[in-house]
């Protein structure tokens, strides 16, 4: 996958479709000039999900690629490789790549990688607050995933983000990480109360219940009495 020629050369679709058979049952792409005929390729694996995680090596490096990036960051997200050069690249991708969508797609592969990707709360925050154009939600969604105390101030922060996507994603994620998100309980009431979209007040209603929830001592949790 990384021994691309500059030039594509078009190939019928049944060539096409050959090649994602062949990629889903060796878990690799083979050579070709043809770079759409890898991205089929690349994205029939990420459909294996875990199984093709043999893959790896072939996808950190298309990730260098300018037309392979996009599916390459997305896949790898998709199978699952906790890999530190994965990551690293990633986090690359996410801070210097000119297109943003392939920013959006490193951002979305980091969150896939979980807690070992917690190198890339930094520029995944800095997405969540600077990046131009829409479709940010998903750096909230990978802080999410990311999980730890050190994303919880990100993500209070996000709960006033101009972007309700963003807010709602947020909201989600704090929900998610439990007793560690108790310090946005206020923020979370308040947006209970003022968000101005419905579904993101039943969001925040429902993170602060999580979060009550799970700070709550089992022994203090009422039980129903035996018969």
């Amino acid at each position: 996958m990384a021994s691309f020629a500059n030039g594509a050369v078009s190939m019928p679709a049944a060539a096409k479709a050959e090649s994602c058979r062949m990629a889903r049952r060796t878990y690799s792409v083979a050579p070709t000039t043809d770079s759409s005929v890898a991205i089929d390729a690349a994205s029939a694996i990420g459909e294996l999900g875990p199984k093709a995680k043999a893959a790896a090596p072939q996808l950190v490096a298309a990730l260098k690629h300018p037309k392979l990036r996009f599916t390459a960051a997305n896949t790898l997200g998709q199978i699952g490789v906790n890999s530190p050069e994965a990551i690293t690249v990633l986090i690359d991708l996410l801070k210097n790549d000119p297109a943003r969508e392939a920013r959006r797609s490193a951002a979305g592969a980091l969150g896939a990688f979980g807690p070992a990707a917690k190198a890339a709360i930094p520029a995944l925050g800095a997405a969540l607050k600077g990046d131009v154009g829409g479709g940010w939600w998903v750096a909230a969604d990978a802080l999410g995933k990311i999980g730890g105390a050190e994303v919880v101030p990100i993500l209070m922060e996000a709960l006033v983000n101009p972007d309700p996507d963003i807010r709602l994603t947020s909201m989600r994620g704090l929900g998610k990480l439990g007793v560690l998100a108790r310090p946005a309980l206020k923020a979370l009431e308040k947006a209970r109360q003022e968000d101005p979209r419905g579904s993101n007040r039943a969001a925040a209603a429902e993170a602060v219940r999580k979060i009550k929830q799970a700070s709550t001592p089992v022994n203090d949790i009422p039980h129903s009495a035996n018969p």
